[in-house]
């Protein structure tokens, strides 16, 4: 059975955050039962809690664990529609699950698998039998315009499943992405200038996000048409 977060019905920043704090939101690592609702609660979670310590949501507030999109924020009069995703590399998700059940001792080395590379039964293979050579590494800033790829992609790619949700008349609509990408620590900055161009025409599209998240363990980074912001996780 996958998992469901119970709506969370709060009059104050200090209630929500008492009851986010009782959410279970503990992630399974992969291929030990973990589902995508996992991530779902545990990404959302984390930004709702973010927002509010920042005195960014206004009350009373309910978000519930929906589908299509994942939740439901209704505050204020209005309600907002948050499509929850996680972006990974395939490659890196396949192999770090089959780690977890036969090598739970070993680690994924960064930049093992790139961007828009395929690669063979056989390497993959050799992978889990340690028969490769070590990741070639990155120079400049290679990593950031990976990161910025990568996300693009995701982007668009659920930009363009807007239309079935189960309902478009939402007053906003965000879309929030855990970053489980197996890069080296990013610059941030050069990461956004990157990744602006690529995106320009999700801002234009119809239907669109109105603004995008992206989290990682420590920080939320939210992107609108005309600016970003870094925001600490506020940690539940």
């Amino acid at each position: 059975m996958h998992p469901k977060m119970k709506p969370i019905h709060a009059s104050s920043s200090q209630e929500l955050l008492d009851l986010l704090r009782r959410q279970g939101i503990k992630v399974p690592s992969r291929g030990k039962g973990r589902k995508k609702e996992h991530v779902e609660i545990y990404t959302a979670c984390h930004l709702i809690s973010t927002l509010a310590a920042a005195g960014l949501l206004g009350f009373p507030l309910t978000l519930t664990h929906d589908d299509k999109p994942d939740f439901l924020l209704q505050l204020e009069g209005q309600c907002i529609g948050l499509e929850v995703t996680e972006c990974v590399d395939e490659n890196d998700a396949k192999h770090d699950a089959w780690l977890n059940e036969h090598k739970p001792e070993e680690y994924i080395e960064s930049g093992r698998f790139r961007y828009g590379q395929t690669y063979s039964r056989e390497y993959l293979r050799n992978m889990r039998s340690g028969n490769v050579p070590p990741s070639p590494g990155y120079s400049g800033d290679e990593v950031e315009c990976e990161w910025a790829s990568y996300m693009a992609d995701l982007i668009e790619k659920k930009r363009s499943k807007i239309k079935n949700f189960n309902c478009l008349n939402f007053d906003k609509k965000w879309l929030l992405i855990y970053d489980n990408l197996f890069l080296p620590m990013p610059d941030m900055d050069i990461c956004i200038k990157y990744l602006r161009p690529r995106i320009q025409q999700t801002w234009c599209a119809d239907p669109a996000f109105d603004a995008i998240f992206i989290e990682d363990e420590a920080s939320i980074i939210r992107i609108s048409e005309t600016d970003h912001e870094v925001m600490s996780i506020n940690s539940l």
